[in-house]
């Protein structure tokens, strides 16, 4: 069957939109979080970083309205309306220098200027390698331990460590591996698998190998079985065995998650032999309870009937704390990003919202006052 709806196209009620003033941030050449450097020197840029942007649209009925960064979505929509920047250059770059950029609203266009900075490093190196250094060819690298001195073109230097207290992560789209970062002087020093086995580090344009990790492929993984998994991705508890008769388990500790719609989720953990991708797609019934994972680990698919749940346990943790009822929280604004696992509306009063949060904590101090049905 085929149906056919009408659609209207209506003129712009935009007649114009001023600039005034453009965002304060200044680029600096080959900073990887607003472009990619390529092993050739160009710069891939993405000007992207709106705060400080105030604009006065025109419309066509006489009337004006002020915008400023603060007043967009998530997505950079204001009232509906996509806030688009384009650029009037070539994205990829050879050199720094002064470059347009362009707004587009309601079909109006207009331009401002951003600066791009010359780097200040000269060269990054690193001066001392990951606490682990080698592993089976499943994982990927875990950087904590790892020491890199940068320096600069006025001949100092910096030293910066990567450890747990201080690594964050995020999803390089160029390699299609998570990437492991850590802050200097405000700026990302970034270690990413770089194929083949090896591994790279970067900082503002400058980038090196990280020369002593190795893989290893003296055994493989003969047999996987799962004693522990949930929507959430958290807490993962893998059981493996190897080729040459070895067992061990594994608790799998997400450090990475993509949601791809409420049910399903890519994910890098980390154990205790490096990092490890795996997906996990949940089942769920007609209540929207879990009936069934289906997960990917290690190269393979596994499905396990999904166990029965314990009531407030909305982290998978296997205990019912403060983390829950602020997993909850979340819950109630981001929804597609915290997924639960139960009927969550514990004041049995309305909707689920923060009331419902709030009732989750003061159970987890007076569960006898605020019991949970």
């Amino acid at each position: 069957k085929v149906a056919q709806l009408p659609v209207s196209v209506i003129p712009s009620p935009v007649e114009r939109i001023q600039i005034n003033s453009a965002p304060t941030r200044e680029y600096i050449y080959g900073d990887s979080e607003y472009g990619y450097m390529y092993d050739d020197g160009d710069y891939e840029f993405h000007p992207y970083d709106l705060k400080g942007l105030s604009f006065t649209v025109y419309y066509t009925d006489g009337t004006s309205k002020t915008f400023t960064h603060r007043d967009m979505d998530d997505e950079n929509r204001i009232g509906g309306y996509r806030v688009q920047i384009t650029y009037d250059f070539d994205y990829l770059l050879t050199e720094p220098g002064d470059y347009s950029v362009i707004l587009q609203y309601m079909g109006k266009t207009v331009s401002y200027s951003v600066k791009l900075k010359p780097s200040p490093v000269a060269s990054i190196a690193v001066t001392k390698l990951p606490d682990k250094t080698e592993y089976m060819y499943y994982y990927y690298a875990d950087f904590a331990g790892m020491e890199v001195t940068v320096t600069y073109t006025d001949g100092s230097t910096k030293k910066a460590r990567f450890s747990d207290s201080n690594m964050t992560y995020e999803f390089d789209h160029y390699y299609g591996v998570v990437t492991t970062a850590v802050e200097l002087d405000g700026y990302k020093i970034q270690a990413n698998y770089y194929g083949s086995g090896s591994y790279r580090v970067s900082y503002l344009g400058a980038a090196c190998l990280v020369d002593g990790i190795t893989e290893t492929y003296d055994k493989e993984v003969s047999n996987v079985e799962l004693s522990r998994v949930n929507r959430t991705g958290s807490g993962m508890v893998v059981d493996v065995t190897y080729t040459d008769g070895t067992q061990e388990t594994l608790i799998v500790n997400p450090i990475y998650i993509e949601q791809w719609g409420p049910n399903y989720l890519e994910c890098y953990g980390k154990t205790a032999n490096g990092v490890l991708y795996y997906s996990i797609e949940t089942e769920i019934d007609n209540s929207g309870v879990p009936k069934k994972y289906h997960v990917y680990i290690f190269g393979r698919p596994i499905s396990v009937e999904a166990e029965p749940y314990t009531v407030g346990d909305l982290d998978g943790s296997g205990e019912v704390d403060m983390d829950d009822a602020i997993y909850l929280l979340f819950n109630t604004s981001f929804p597609e990003d915290y997924p639960v696992n139960q009927p969550v509306n514990f004041d049995g009063i309305g909707e689920v919202d923060m009331d419902d949060a709030i009732y989750l904590l003061f159970y987890t101090s007076f569960p006898e006052d605020y019991p949970l049905h």
